[in-house]
């Protein structure tokens, strides 16, 4: 009896050898989709694709760019990246605000145009970095708002956008 039991563990041997291996390499494949490598050379592609003005959600739709989950997990498990990001972030944000003021002092434009354009520049850069974002009362993103861009015209974004399009 005892050398039929002997005779099967040694025939189950190398399929239990399989199956152990199978699991263990299942086992990594799901550590590697759970954390994802942390790759020098993408990371610097996504830092310098912020820089340049593509904002992460547009990054994760081109092809060979890392995903949204990839770059999350860096965020989460390198901090140095997560601070590169934070100050690309924030230098996109200066340059638009930057933008903005060169916008409001081009006197050749039409002033509600002026001011669509400056609001999105704004808008854009408050939503880069938390620094420029509109404070609790500054309601920017209300529609009546009335900023005066020309010295002497108050428009609503509204119709400066009306009047941007010819409407």
């Amino acid at each position: 009896m005892r050398d039929d039991a002997a005779l099967t563990l040694s025939a189950l041997s190398p399929a239990l050898e399989e199956s152990v291996s199978r699991t263990q390499a299942r086992f990594e494949l799901r550590q590697a989709r759970k954390w994802p490598e942390f790759r020098e050379d993408d990371a610097n592609r996504v830092i310098n694709a912020l820089r340049e003005g593509i904002p992460l959600v547009r990054q994760y739709e081109i092809a060979g760019f890392p995903s949204r989950r990839e770059i999350g997990v860096w965020k989460q498990t390198n901090p140095e990246f997560a601070a590169d990001l934070e100050a690309a972030a924030s230098d996109r944000a200066e340059e638009l605000v930057e933008q903005g003021m060169e916008v409001v002092k081009d006197t050749a434009r039409d002033p509600g145009c002026r001011k669509v354009e400056s609001e999105y520049c704004k808008w854009l850069a408050g939503k880069l970095d938390a620094k420029w974002a509109p404070k609790g009362g500054e309601g920017s993103t209300v529609n009546n708002t009335q900023i005066n861009v020309a010295g002497d015209v108050n428009v609503s974004p509204a119709d400066a956008y009306l009047q941007m399009i010819g409407g």
